[in-house]
């Protein structure tokens, strides 16, 4: 939910430029494609996806019946209290509020590695992974 990220979030996402786009998501897209139109294609996708973004309502959060593992950084985007109240609404979920900012605890390109941190992650996903689910 919009609600669940912080005012300025949005801010910065309501006059997005390319110039402001971080260099390593620019480097690493162009390692794979090295077409400068296609990034800026999916640059403009990427803004226009965020400026049509629409809340998904508690009713949808409550229809989710597969097992779900929430995780954020205590200092990400999303708000650890929008997390615990999405934890809530979803009845067989999990959750990890992680010491980190957006992508620390799991190697996202443009923050530093921690590999001890990104390991710990890693290791309560794949737990999560092989738990077996109701039926």
């Amino acid at each position: 939910k919009k609600a669940g990220a912080p005012d300025w979030f949005w801010d910065m996402m309501s006059k997005p430029t390319f110039e402001g786009m971080p260099q390593p998501y620019k480097d690493a897209f162009l390692k794979i494609n090295p077409d400068t139109s296609a990034l800026h294609k999916m640059y403009e996708r990427d803004v226009a996806r965020m400026k049509s973004f629409q809340d998904i309502s508690d009713e949808q959060l409550k229809s989710i019946k597969v097992p779900a593992f929430i995780i954020i950084g205590d200092r990400d985007v999303t708000t650890p209290a929008h997390a615990v109240e999405m934890q809530g609404l979803i009845s067989n979920s999990r959750l990890a509020i992680i010491p980190g900012g957006h992508g620390d605890y799991i190697g996202e390109l443009t923050t530093p590695q921690d590999s001890t941190l990104i390991s710990a992650t890693v290791s309560m996903i794949n737990k999560f992974l092989k738990e077996p689910t109701a039926k």
